[in-house]
């Protein structure tokens, strides 16, 4: 879970993250590290380019960041993972009520389709009253 706005406006504190663990990182990636003076305190950061010794990670708030301006280039072994996804929450707030209407909406546009894969789905089963949830009209 993100904690601290150096990684802001991309990612905000409490949004979860799916993360790979030992995989391959390009400039440009969100990864995970070991802080190299605190190994023991993961960070979250860019990774902007691969120096002689390291990565140079920064963070996209560089007024809330503790990054490699601070502690210098990160070696190699110590990038743990590069973030794929965020997970949660899975889009902005406003977004999620159009998301939700266009769902409400959709599943009373389509419940007419879903009865009848329904019905389809219970005949393959070969259930018993498979045939009056098919044809209503007959009983």
């Amino acid at each position: 879970m993100v904690s601290g706005g150096s990684m802001r406006p991309a990612l905000r504190p409490g949004d979860r993250l799916l993360v790979r663990w030992r995989a391959g990182i390009r400039p440009g990636d969100v990864v995970v590290a070991r802080r190299p003076d605190r190994p023991t305190l993961l960070v979250l950061k860019r990774a902007v380019h691969h120096a002689g010794d390291g990565w140079w990670l920064a963070g996209d708030d560089p007024a809330a960041s503790d990054d490699s301006r601070l502690f210098g280039p990160v070696a190699d072994d110590l990038v743990v993972g590069r973030v794929l996804l965020r997970w949660w929450p899975p889009w902005p707030t406003r977004v999620r009520r159009r998301w939700t209407a266009a769902t409400r909406w959709w599943a009373w546009a389509g419940r007419p389709a879903l009865a009848h894969w329904r019905a389809r789905c219970l005949s393959l089963l070969g259930c018993a009253h498979a045939r009056r949830l098919r044809r209503p009209d007959r009983r």
